[in-house]
Formats: C-alpha cells, sequence, structure tokens
C-alpha cells in the first residue's frame, strides 16, 4: 500500500478526483475471494488500481514512478506486484485465486492507471476489462513522442 509521505511530486500539484461510483453487484464466489483478499491483508477498496507489468527495467521503473505520484497525491492504490502475485509453483486454485483477487480489485477501483508501454498482455487485459465494467482509465506511456 501506499505509505510514503514526501513532499509533492516534481510537475504535479495535489488535486482531488472526483469519480461517481457504483459497486457492482457482489456473488458468493466473489464474497469468497473478497475474503481471501482481506487475509492476505489486502483491503477490498481503493481509489485506483494500477495496471502495469514490472518484468523489465522500463516497466518496473514506470510502475515505481505512478506509484510515486499516486503517493504524492494521496491516492489510495492497488498494486498487483506488492498485493498479490502468483508463485511460480502456484496450484491451479491458487492462480485462479490471484485472477479473481485482481479482478475484484478493478471492479472496486475508482479508476485505473494503465501503463501502455511495451504492451504487457496482462496490462492489456486489465485495460480491457476495466472498460468491460465500466471503470474510467488513465493510460500512461513514458516515452512518447510527436
Amino acid at each position: 500500500m501506499n505509505s510514503k509521505t514526501s513532499g509533492q511530486a516534481a510537475g504535479y500539484s495535489k488535486m482531488d478526483i472526483h469519480i461517481s461510483y457504483q459497486l457492482p453487484k457482489i456473488s458468493g464466489y466473489d464474497i469468497y475471494i473478497i475474503k481471501w483478499l482481506q487475509n492476505k491483508g489486502v483491503v477490498k477498496m481503493y481509489d485506483c488500481y494500477i495496471a502495469s507489468g514490472w518484468f523489465n527495467p522500463n516497466q518496473a521503473q514506470d510502475l515505481e514512478n505512478i506509484k510515486d505520484v499516486l503517493d504524492e497525491l494521496d491516492v489510495n492504490y492497488f498494486s498487483p506486484k506488492d498485493e498479490i502475485v502468483v508463485k511460480r509453483n502456484a496450484t491451479s486454485q491458487e492462480q485462479e485465486e490471484v485472477f479473481r483477487g485482481n479482478v475484484k480489485a478493478i471492479e472496486h477501483a475508482k479508476f485505473v492507471v494503465c501503463n501502455t508501454r511495451e504492451k504487457d498482455l496482462g496490462t492489456i487485459f486489465e485495460a480491457g476489462y476495466s472498460f468491460a465494467v465500466n471503470t474510467p482509465i488513465i493510460y500512461y506511456c513514458e516515452g512518447l513522442t510527436g
């Protein structure tokens, strides 16, 4: 979770983000996933879900930059890298739980920040799913020119 309390990020000013939001319908399986997230120490409501790869140095740096800006703006965020990650030897059930946990986090977020640099497949899915469930998306791509 974001816990930094340093000053403002360069080039950014503190602002309030107001987005109307309505909770999606919750099924019994959804409640199971939410409880699983809570058992992992993950709160079920976030202002922002960060959709970003972290699998190479560029993606990892972009993710940290996004988190730094959200920290500076005091935005509570869910970053899958920091919250729930599939272990290499995970069972099918564990893989499913992590997937469902990420999906629930998108559904419960007020908005998504989507890092489009290097077109990570998981991030592309997260953007598409966010769109499908009407979660507003802010697209981010470092290094664009023109």
